[in-house]
């Protein structure tokens, strides 16, 4: 798995990981040179840590730049953060009743059936004025949830059933 940070403003300078108390360098590189990165015009280098390996807390050093945060190299390491997204999206839902079992104290009836969407002023336009009534696939509401979720469970490659045992409850409750 590939293991790399994102540097603004720097080129082919040292850059080194070491362990969070910084006594022992296990890492030591070279950014790569300067490259504008288009999504947002900046002058960007990567510091390429891929041969760590080994699980436990590590922090970047680029001297004369800076320094990250402590942070953690481990397997399924954004898992809790997937589990939370995933429970997000699971009380967030208004046309399906929460029940006690999955939702606990956050239980409650079925909210509004999700098949209309009221057009509000901002999104108005001369086809479709405000207060106009249109179906949720013609809103575009239902495909972006299920495309967040899919892309949770695809961009993360978390074996989820792993971690649930093998239900959905075990991650929700």
């Amino acid at each position: 798995m590939p293991k790399i940070a994102i540097v603004r403003n720097a080129s082919n300078v040292p850059f080194y990981v070491t362990t969070p108390s910084k006594s022992d360098t296990l890492v030591k590189g070279t950014l790569t040179k300067a490259q504008t990165w288009s999504y947002s015009n900046e002058s960007v280098s990567i510091a390429d840590f891929s041969s760590l390996i080994t699980p436990g807390g590590y922090q970047l050093i680029i001297p004369g730049v800076g320094q990250t945060i402590p942070f953690q190299i481990n397997q399924h390491v954004h898992l809790n953060l997937a589990i939370g997204s995933l429970k997000g999206y699971y009380y967030q839902r208004a046309s399906t009743a929460l029940l006690p079992a999955q939702a606990g104290t956050w239980a409650r009836a079925i909210g509004h059936p999700d098949t209309v969407v009221l057009v509000h002023s901002s999104a108005a336009t001369l086809q479709r004025p405000a207060g106009t009534i249109i179906s949720c696939l013609e809103a575009g509401t239902m495909p972006a949830t299920i495309i967040s979720i899919s892309s949770t469970r695809a961009f993360q490659r978390i074996p989820f059933s792993r971690h649930m045992n093998g239900s959905l409850n075990s991650a929700i409750s």
